[in-house]
């Protein structure tokens, strides 16, 4: 997690569309920005909204996705050329 103090470790807890748990045992102030780095192509914006035993609820205002991805039914292959079923 990115604050105004530096950038952190955290773990997720919990993950819904306006808001975001995690387990983080240093002080952080309501109100006070912070950015997570989900994945290396994946930030999501917001701001503290409380912290209590160990735990940290953030209030999501933007995410960010540098790359896109989606997924293939099981046992499809797109790695060369267009998407076909693989070989049993």
């Amino acid at each position: 997690m990115l604050t105004l103090n530096g950038s952190y470790e955290c773990h997720v807890q919990n993950l819904s569309l306006r808001g975001v748990m995690i387990k983080f045992d240093r002080a952080v102030a309501v109100s006070e920005a912070v950015t997570l780095m989900l994945a290396p192509s994946t930030e999501i914006s917001g701001f503290v909204k409380w912290q209590r035993n160990g735990s940290v609820g953030i209030r999501i205002k933007e995410q960010r996705t540098s790359e896109t991805h989606f997924g293939l039914p099981f046992g499809w292959d797109c790695s060369l050329g267009p998407a076909t079923p693989r070989a049993q």
